[in-house]
C-alpha cells in the first residue's frame, strides 16, 4: 500500500528488537488448563521472543508534586517519598489523535505460515491482511502536563462489521526503536499482525519514552500510573482513526494482554479501567503473562535470592534510575547503585544503552546497588525503594474482569511465585474469576511466551461465548474458533 501522510512525519526504521527480557484454590475457572503446546511451537520460540519476549528489552524534577509522609522506623523517620498526583481521568485533551500514518501491511498467508509452523492456529486464525498506523496522541506525563506519546494500531482488511478491540502491551525494551510504533520492530509487528488477522482492531501502546514520539523524555520503567494512562489514551485515538477509516468497533468486546513487563502493564491497564472508564471502555477479559505483578514482592525476591543472572541485573538497574527520577529518592542515584552502575543505569532510562554497557553490569543484582543500601534494603521493608515500588504493585485488588495471570514454572526473570501470590491475594479481595495458571512446570520466562499467547487466546473464545445474543462479530469469531 503505498504510505501517505496525515499530519505526520514518516517513520524510521529500526533493526529488529532484541531479546531482554499463596495457597491456590481448587477450584479452576474457564481458561486455566490449556492444551499441551506442540513441539513445533517449542522449536519456533525464538520466533515468539520477537513476539512476545522482548517480553522479556531528561530527569522530571522541575516541578513538585505530594509527599507521602515519613513512616517511624526504629525511633527515626525515614524521608518521604514524592508520590505524582494521577491524572485527572476526564483531562481536556487526553486521548487526541494528533497524526497517523499508514505502516506495514502483513498478508493473511504470512500469518498463517506462522500458525501452522507454531501450532498457534488451533486457536488463532488468518483470515484478513492486517494493515498497521503508526499513531501519535495526547496523554499525561509522569507530572500530569500532556505531553505527545506513540503506537501502533492494526486493523484487518476487508473485515465487515463491528471488530472486537485487542490491547497489546508490549515487554521490556532496551532501545526505544524496538517499540510498536516503529515499522520494523518485530515484536510489535508480529503480535499486531496476528491479533488484526484474527480480526481485531489490534492497539499497541509504545508508553512513555518510547516509539518515534519519544523525544525530549524518557521511559518510566514499571511505572503502574503512566502505563495506564498511556494505555487508555491510546485506546481512545484508536477508536476515532477506526472511526475516520470506517471501521466499525464492538464496544463489548475489549479483551486486554501482555507478557512480562507487559503483563504488569495490562493488569495496570485493566485496573485504571476499571477505576475510572468502566463506562467508556467494559472490558471482556485479561490475559497477562510473566509479569512483576507485586512488583515489591519481585524485586525483594530477586536481592534475596541473588542468583547469577545478568537480566536481573538489568531490570535492577532500569527499574532503580525510574524510581530515583520518578519518586526523587532522598538518597541520589550515585548514592544508591555502586560505581559505574550509576551511569549505565542513567543510559537505560535515557534509552542510549549500548551492548557493551549492559555487558558491564554484574551477573548478580545485589552487586548493582551500593553494599549499605542492599543491606539497608533486605533489613527495612519501608525502606524508600520498596515503598516507591509498592506503588507500583498492581495484584492488591478486586477485578471485576475475568483475568488470567500465566507464567513459567522456571521463570527466573519473574518468580512463579509472583502470579500465585496475584491470584491469591486478589481473590482475598473478593475477585470473582482470576486464576494463575502454570503454562509449563519446565519453561523458563522465554519459553512460556508461546503457550502463555495461546491459552490467552482460548480463554479469549470462552469469554466470547458468554456475549449475550445478537453477539454479531463475537458469534462469528467463537464460531469460527470452534471449527478450527
Amino acid at each position: 500500500m503505498p504510505r501517505r501522510s496525515h499530519s505526520a512525519p514518516p517513520v524510521r526504521s529500526a533493526p529488529p528488537a532484541p531479546s531482554l527480557p499463596a495457597p491456590r484454590s481448587p477450584a479452576r475457572p474457564p481458561g486455566t488448563s490449556p492444551r499441551p503446546v506442540s513441539r513445533a511451537a517449542a522449536v519456533l520460540a525464538p520466533l515468539l521472543l520477537a513476539w512476545g519476549a522482548a517480553c522479556g528489552g531528561g530527569d522530571g524534577r522541575g516541578a513538585t508534586g505530594p509527599a507521602s509522609p515519613g513512616d517511624s522506623v526504629s525511633g527515626g523517620v525515614l524521608p518521604a517519598v514524592d508520590v505524582p498526583p494521577p491524572p485527572p481521568p476526564d483531562l481536556p485533551g487526553r486521548g487526541e489523535l494528533v497524526a497517523f500514518t499508514p505502516g506495514p501491511r502483513v498478508s493473511r498467508l504470512e500469518v498463517g505460515a506462522v500458525l501452522l509452523a507454531s501450532g498457534a492456529g488451533r486457536v488463532f486464525s488468518a483470515r484478513h491482511d492486517a494493515q498497521a498506523y503508526v499513531v501519535r496522541y495526547r496523554t499525561p506525563g509522569v507530572r500530569g502536563g500532556l505531553v505527545t506519546a506513540s503506537g501502533a494500531v492494526w486493523l484487518p482488511v476487508g473485515a465487515g462489521g463491528a471488530r472486537p478491540m485487542v490491547a497489546y502491551l508490549h515487554g521490556t525494551l532496551t532501545d526505544p526503536a524496538d517499540a510498536p510504533s516503529d515499522p520494523a520492530a518485530a515484536e510489535g509487528r508480529l503480535y499486531g499482525a496476528l491479533w488484526a488477522s484474527d480480526g481485531a482492531v489490534a492497539v499497541l501502546p509504545d508508553y512513555l519514552g518510547l516509539g518515534v514520539a519519544r523525544e525530549g523524555t524518557y521511559h518510566p520503567y514499571l511505572h503502574r500510573q503512566s502505563t495506564a494512562t498511556a494505555g487508555v489514551d491510546l485506546l481512545r485515538a484508536a477508536r476515532e482513526l477506526a472511526r475516520r477509516l470506517n471501521v466499525a468497533v464492538d464496544r463489548r468486546d475489549l479483551f486486554v494482554t501482555g507478557y512480562s513487563q507487559g503483563g504488569h502493564a495490562a493488569v495496570a491497564l485493566v485496573q485504571e479501567l476499571e477505576r475510572h472508564h468502566a463506562g467508556e471502555f467494559p472490558v471482556l477479559g485479561a490475559a497477562a503473562g510473566g509479569g512483576p505483578y507485586d512488583l515489591a514482592g519481585t524485586g525483594r525476591l530477586l536481592l534475596e535470592r541473588n542468583a547469577d543472572y545478568r537480566a536481573a541485573s538489568v531490570y535492577t538497574a532500569f527499574l532503580m534510575a525510574t524510581l530515583d527520577t520518578v519518586y526523587r529518592l532522598p538518597p541520589p542515584l550515585g548514592a544508591l547503585l555502586a560505581p559505574p552502575h550509576d551511569r549505565t543505569a542513567r543510559a537505560l532510562l535515557a534509552g542510549v544503552a549500548t551492548g557493551a554497557e549492559r555487558a558491564t553490569l554484574p551477573a548478580r543484582p545485589r552487586a548493582v546497588l551500593q553494599p549499605e543500601v542492599a543491606a539497608a534494603m533486605l533489613a527495612d521493608t519501608a525502606h524508600p525503594v520498596w515503598r516507591a515500588m509498592r506503588d507500583n504493585d498492581v495484584h492488591d485488588w478486586r477485578p471485576r474482569t475475568p483475568l488470567r495471570l500465566y507464567y513459567g514454572g522456571a521463570d527466573r526473570d519473574v518468580p512463579p511465585e509472583n502470579a500465585r501470590v496475584a491470584e491469591a491475594r486478589m481473590r482475598a479481595r473478593g475477585a470473582p474469576d482470576v486464576a494463575a495458571v502454570n503454562v509449563g512446570a519446565r519453561l523458563d520466562h522465554a519459553l512460556a511466551v508461546l503457550p502463555a499467547t495461546v491459552a490467552g487466546r482460548a480463554f479469549l473464545d470462552t469469554l466470547r461465548r458468554r456475549l449475550p445474543a445478537p453477539a454479531g462479530v463475537a458469534a462469528g469469531l467463537s464460531a469460527a474458533a470452534g471449527a478450527r
